[in-house]
């Protein structure tokens, strides 16, 4: 602290007090400045090692798959939901009996979901056909069949349209779905080429793969036949 300097503004006396400013002690300015380099290190070291996840809404990498998506009808209802299939039948014991119906070669996309602790079908299926023509003969041609696969009593099959429509769409679902992208040939979608019958390979997901919401559907018929019994 400095002396006291007086100035004389008429009768006003401005008392101004000389402070000097002194720098901080060493040992703050060295530990101020190493805790910002080292959050910053931080910073740049977590931007570095954070995972990438590769993004790829096409299908480029299989001609074959990508032909398909090019082909496949835009507009209409081609894909259809089949209910009451038997759930100890497999995925392609089912494909047979609809391609036995007539319908081999029309079509590109087949999937039945199974439970995989019983390791049973959950008792309904996802096909698609590569044209809405197609799709309505198989409606009308399926629909009250009692499918000849389930042992003993059989139920009446039930064909509705699906929620998502057409080849594309349904892939770009199926391909993150966690259920659909696990188990064997057997229980992941059967991706087909109309033309040569061969079977494709299901596309790597675009991201994280997404468990399947359960929803719980109630057989009315069913129901009211148990409640009759007891």
């Amino acid at each position: 602290l400095g002396e006291p300097s007086r100035s004389h503004f008429g009768s006003s006396v401005l008392v101004v007090m000389a402070v000097s400013i002194l720098p901080p002690p060493p040992g703050l300015a060295r530990q101020t400045t190493v805790c910002r380099s080292r959050s910053v290190s931080s910073q740049s070291s977590t931007e570095s090692t954070a995972p990438s996840t590769p993004k790829c809404s096409s299908f480029e990498s299989d001609p074959e798959l990508q032909f398909l998506v090019d082909r496949s009808e835009v507009g209409g209802i081609t894909t259809l939901m089949v209910r009451n299939v038997p759930g100890r039948c497999s995925q392609q014991s089912l494909l047979d009996f609809f391609f036995e119906l007539g319908f081999r070669g029309l079509v590109d996309l087949f999937y039945m979901p199974v439970d995989f602790r019983k390791r049973v079908g959950l008792g309904y299926c996802f096909i698609n056909l590569t044209s809405a023509e197609s799709a309505a003969v198989f409606r009308s041609k399926v629909q009250g069949l009692v499918c000849p696969l389930s042992k003993g009593f059989g139920k009446v099959l039930q064909v509705s349209p699906a929620r998502i429509q057409g080849f594309k769409d349904n892939l770009t679902a199926l391909r993150n779905n966690l259920a659909a992208s696990s188990g064997g040939d057997s229980e992941t979608p059967a991706i087909i080429n109309p033309a040569t019958g061969c079977r494709l390979r299901m596309p790597e997901p675009t991201g994280r793969l997404r468990r399947t919401r359960k929803k719980v559907v109630m057989d009315f018929e069913g129901l009211m036949t148990r409640l009759c019994h007891q």
